[in-house]
């Protein structure tokens, strides 16, 4: 009888006694549930601005269009097929031949290049292969990111009267006045004056981790002569502005001998760079992989060098013909290394607010996949990564033990990135500090409105809104960034 009346008591007291490690749901405020699961982008219409011919065939005239991008369609991608939609008015005629297909495109930071298909050079002029370059570009530096274009053609910088295009960083209003310049340059590059001419280059620099080649935008003056020495040269003195990114060359020099131009029994246009083994050697030792040195000059070369179909590497005067990454081996044909044998491997930097060991907000810079950097959700599950702010020199801003599988879902509509987390991230934070809260959230907002088209987060947990994490900040609102809790180191 005592044990039965023990039992009925203990069953009494259950409820009031949570088991170890329970999550805590926060109370619900009485609006409407939304349990957001995986990552979404809400259909939405963009105003884009696009340029064509011109009535004289020989200018550009813009046109605004009211594009619909629809869920799991890029914006780029959607005023990319805009600009070569063929069946326009009359008064909209495309300066791209009309079966002219983007054979790929690459986001990276700021900088977007497009690779049209072989039909693009089936112009009349050198004049009209402008007109494609600037009507690209300008429809695109409309777009808000966009800080630079690149456009290649068949997977190669077709250039202008023989000089490069490189990457196309303004808008030209005045086509007339381009052409002239471009003209003037060119008889000064190519002629007996040997004149230098300016271009912005992009540049492709090895990712500290190993895994990525990440560009980046200069400006560099050279001559027909030194082009190539040039580009060498600024690969070599490292990134200006990528902290994530290293130099090809830590001793400052690379090649043993010049570089020679050959052109195959095809007709094809290689480069032949005879690498020193001692300079690679400190490179391999300074954490660059050999396949990124490969990469980054394959790369740079054959994305601003006119006509430049391949690189051919060798080392010591023996030829490089394989190349690991990640256990994945490269081969490469005896012809020489070409643009698409490392464009899939082409990163992006983003950055992510991380915790010191004292919890406080810092900011680090880190390479991945171009869809990577561009996905919400993504970048939450690289912020939750315990290991990854490790390798940062940094702290996961978020408590212990919460990782991406707590990252509900993400949904950007209007400026704004909704994210739904779990009840146990919701735990995991009640008992923060007001600093550590702080920490947390503002890690999360500052990171998600990095991204082109946030402003500001709101957040859900299990589909409902909450008063705060803890006890400090406010929740039931859209939180804009906070770029002054970051601390300086």
């Amino acid at each position: 009888m005592k044990r039965m009346l023990a039992l009925v008591l203990a069953l009494a007291l259950l409820p009031l006694f949570p088991a170890l490690g329970e999550e805590t749901l926060p109370e619900p405020d009485g609006s409407t549930r939304e349990m957001l699961l995986g990552e979404a982008t809400a259909e939405y219409f963009y105003e884009a601005t696009l340029y064509y011919t011109g009535s004289d065939g020989v200018s550009l005239s813009q046109a605004t269009r009211t594009l619909l991008v629809q869920t799991g369609e890029t914006l780029l991608d959607v005023v990319l097929e805009a600009l070569l939609d063929s069946s326009l008015s009359p008064a909209q005629v495309s300066v791209i031949p009309g079966d002219t297909r983007v054979i790929s495109r690459e986001i990276s930071g700021g900088l977007v290049t497009v690779n049209l298909s072989i039909e693009a050079r089936n112009v009349q002029s050198d004049q009209e292969l402008l007109l494609i370059y600037l009507a690209i570009s300008g429809t695109l530096l409309e777009m808000e990111g966009v800080e630079g274009v690149s456009v290649l053609i068949n997977d190669r910088e077709e250039g202008v009267l023989g000089l490069p295009g490189g990457v196309f960083s303004a808008i030209e209003g005045d086509v007339a006045a381009a052409w002239a310049q471009m003209q003037a340059e060119a008889d000064r590059y190519l002629g007996n004056a040997q004149g230098s001419a300016t271009r912005v280059a992009a540049l492709y620099f090895p990712s500290a981790d190993g895994r990525w080649l990440v560009p980046e935008t200069r400006e560099i003056s050279f001559t027909e002569d030194t082009i190539a020495d040039e580009l060498l040269s600024q690969l070599c003195a490292g990134p200006q502005v990528l902290e994530c990114g290293l130099s090809i060359a830590p001793t400052g020099t690379l090649l043993a001998g010049e570089p020679v131009l050959a052109v195959t029994s095809a007709g094809e246009r290689v480069l032949e760079l005879n690498l020193d083994g001692a300079a690679l050697a400190a490179a391999e030792s300074a954490g660059v992989q050999r396949w990124q040195v490969c990469g980054a000059l394959t790369l740079t070369l054959c994305s601003f060098l006119t006509e430049l179909d391949a690189v051919r590497l060798s080392v010591d005067g023996e030829s490089i013909t394989q190349a690991q990454r990640e256990g994945t081996t490269f081969s490469f044909e005896e012809d020489g290394m070409r643009r698409r044998d490392f464009s899939g491997f082409i990163g992006s930097a983003a950055s992510l607010y991380l915790a010191n060991e004292d919890g406080e907000l810092i900011l680090r810079e880190t390479a991945l996949s171009q869809g990577e950097a561009l996905s919400a959700r993504a970048l939450l599950s690289v912020l939750m990564s315990e290991e990854m702010a490790a390798s940062l020199g940094g702290v996961s801003p978020v408590p212990a033990l919460i990782d991406e599988t707590d990252i509900l879902g993400v949904r950007v509509r209007d400026g704004v990135a909704t994210v739904n987390l779990s009840a146990r991230f919701y735990s995991a934070c009640q008992e923060l500090d007001e600093a550590r809260e702080r920490t947390a959230v503002y890690a999360i907002v500052n990171t998600l409105c990095g991204l082109s088209g946030v402003e500001g987060v709101r957040f859900l947990i299990e589909g409902e809104s909450v008063e705060t994490l803890s006890e400090y900040i406010y929740m039931r609102t859209v939180l804009l960034p906070n770029p002054g809790a970051v601390v300086t180191e």
